[in-house]
């Protein structure tokens, strides 16, 4: 929905209204009055139009925008704007639908609705959705971070029912110790999403998730810590968190390894329904072994993997973890998803092999459960060498085995994406996966760069 169309509609709205006050004005002259009978009324005040009409139309305003981006919710904005100051009547309604998604992008914006909540209280009560967003610039310019955006925790005690909480291009590398304690003030939060976020400590991003005790989807992108050093777990770090979606995206694999240690050793990941990660450390790799063994719920799982990191002979699980003394056993060169059964999807994304892990992929889809239903798999093989190193490095005859045992009897596709930078056969998947594509279950999508 355009400007223009928002406009037009407020436009029929106003025509409605004055139609209506024209009809009951001109029907005034013909009947009767409700004091008098038999008399002719020229005096009557015509009736406004119902509230409830207003009110139906304001959210047909609000829904029409569908999807979100910058100039969706420009357009939206204005439009709802112009309702709240068309009359009195329609400003309650307006305000309910403006105040539920609060974007502050600047000091002077959060000032502004810190002081609308001040001075009415029932602002707040609106507010579902809120995000913090500092200087843009910041993501190419670190020193151009601004610091305002941690003045948000004074103002979150006037929202009591926010449930979504999204933060990016923030500098929090210099928090005060009692700024977790004030944040934790909203247990109504369910959803917390970071971008682009600094901070001194990945302890410091452990205890900024661990704030929220209803938190059911975490989303990290890009959080950067300059001090990933593993350290003891305080009470609040083992809370146990009701989980169902965790995505890590970008250079937060850097600090996810502590993320998913705590949720580990808290049991926060017993509930979790959709895995996404990006897991290029091998740290955040030892650490994600780890975690999946506890993934009981795991119904989605979108791992993205740089093998490279590894080197030969060394492991993606930890049988044991000593947290004070930061001590792996040896594990295992797979990934364990013996305990996950639910699952019902699975991709895996690699950009780099090593010919010593050329069974990983089929070891890690042979511990599959025989409960779990796997309905699709998606194999994503991004080749950043100008030949086809990467393709060569997969035993794809025992990945064809695997995907034919009777465990995966629930498959209805498998896709294998493969972006390559010289040319290759068309029917290149369908000769080395030929069980798969015998069964017709078989999908291959070629891309050069």
């Amino acid at each position: 929905m355009s400007t223009a169309q928002g406009s037009v509609l407020l436009l029929l709205l106003l025509l409605l209204r004055s139609a209506y006050d024209l009809l009951f004005s001109s029907l005034s002259h013909i009947l009767p009055s409700a004091g008098t009978s038999g008399e002719l009324c020229s005096s009557s005040r015509s009736p406004r139009l119902p509230v409830e009409v207003s009110e139906r139309i304001i959210d047909f305003v609000n829904a029409s925008f569908v999807g979100y981006n910058h100039e969706t919710d420009k357009d939206k904005r204005a439009t709802l704007l112009a309702c709240a100051l068309t009359c009195r009547s329609w400003r309650p309604r307006s305000q309910l639908h403006l105040y539920h998604f609060v974007i502050l992008d600047d000091k002077s914006q959060l000032q502004s609705f810190a002081d609308s909540l001040h001075q009415n209280s029932e602002l707040g009560t609106y507010v579902f959705d809120l995000a913090i967003r500092g200087n843009r610039a910041g993501i190419r310019f670190p020193s151009g971070i601004e610091q305002w955006t941690a003045l948000l925790v004074f103002n979150l005690r006037f929202l009591p029912h926010l449930e979504r909480l999204t933060l990016k291009w923030c500098d929090w590398r210099c928090l005060h110790r009692s700024f977790f304690a004030i944040i934790s003030y909203v247990p109504s939060i369910t959803s917390l999403s970071l971008s682009s976020i600094r901070l001194h400590a990945s302890k410091e991003l452990v205890y900024l998730v661990c704030s929220f005790p209803n938190l059911l989807e975490l989303v990290l992108f890009g959080v950067q810590c300059s001090d990933a050093r593993a350290f003891p777990l305080i009470k609040r770090a083992r809370r146990n968190i009701p989980l169902h979606i965790l995505r890590i995206y970008g250079p937060s694999c850097a600090s996810a390894g502590a993320v998913l240690r705590t949720l580990h050793v808290s049991s926060s990941g017993t509930r979790i329904q959709i895995l996404q990660i990006t897991a290029r450390h091998k740290a955040t790799q030892l650490e994600l072994g780890h975690f999946l063994s506890g993934c009981g719920s795991l119904e989605e799982l979108d791992l993205f993997l740089d093998m490279d990191q590894l080197k030969p002979g060394k492991l993606l699980y930890n049988g044991y973890y000593n947290e004070m003394s930061n001590f792996y056993s040896e594990p295992e060169e797979f990934f364990d998803l013996s305990k996950c059964i639910h699952l019902r999807r699975l991709q895996i994304k690699y950009s780099q092999m090593p010919a010593s892990n050329r069974l990983l992929l089929s070891q890690t889809l042979s511990t599959v459960p025989a409960a779990a239903m796997v309905s699709a798999v998606k194999i994503s093989l991004l080749e950043e060498r100008r030949d086809i190193a990467l393709l060569n490095s997969i035993n794809w005859e025992a990945l064809d085995s695997v995907l034919d045992t009777p465990k995966f009897r629930s498959l209805n596709n498998v896709t294998v994406w493969i972006c390559v930078w010289v040319p290759i056969p068309v029917d290149f998947v369908e000769k080395l996966l030929p069980r798969l594509h015998q069964r017709k279950l078989l999908t291959s999508e070629l891309r050069l760069h």
